[in-house]
């Protein structure tokens, strides 16, 4: 089961990072790399942060075997002695546990962003329609409020 899920993570991956890959070629033939845009940049951190959430998770199934205190009680934990194998394994996978949600969310505002700059590209310089200029002004302001949101509920 573990291997099954770290063979589809890493294809997955390698998919992702040939595509934005595909896509900076793309933009660079089409435009050169002068007029590159900021979503264009942004595509390369969520290749990184992709790439840095999939360590992560081969982290959680490999040297701590899945194991974190989540979901157990507090008599649970209160019963756990902190010199064995199973207390090291749970504090790294906790610890495991809560980069691997930092990276996550990080990773999905950086895409949310990225989409709204190329949203905002396609309507404003080829298009140039004002409701739609107004609609992504919107997004980027729930965009911020929702990231705000989240990382204050997170630390």
């Amino acid at each position: 089961m573990a291997e099954n899920f770290i063979a589809e993570a890493f294809s997955l991956l390698a998919i992702s990072l040939v595509v934005i890959a595909l896509r900076w070629v793309s933009r660079v033939w089409t435009v050169g790399f002068r007029k590159l845009a900021v979503d264009d940049y942004l595509m390369v951190v969520a290749g990184a942060l992709y790439s840095a959430e999939t360590t992560v998770a081969y982290y959680v199934g490999n040297p701590w075997k899945g194991l974190a205190n989540s979901g157990m009680t507090p008599e649970q934990r209160a019963a756990l002695d902190p010199k064995s194998e199973e207390y090291r394994l749970r504090v790294g996978g906790s610890k495991n546990q809560l980069v691997g949600w930092l990276v996550y969310t990080v990773l999905l505002w950086t895409l949310k962003t990225c989409m709204l700059i190329f949203y905002s590209r396609l309507t404003y310089v080829n298009l140039n329609v004002e409701e739609k200029r107004t609609d992504v002004d919107s997004g980027a302001e729930m965009v911020s409020i929702t990231c705000a949101f989240v990382f204050a509920l997170e630390l």
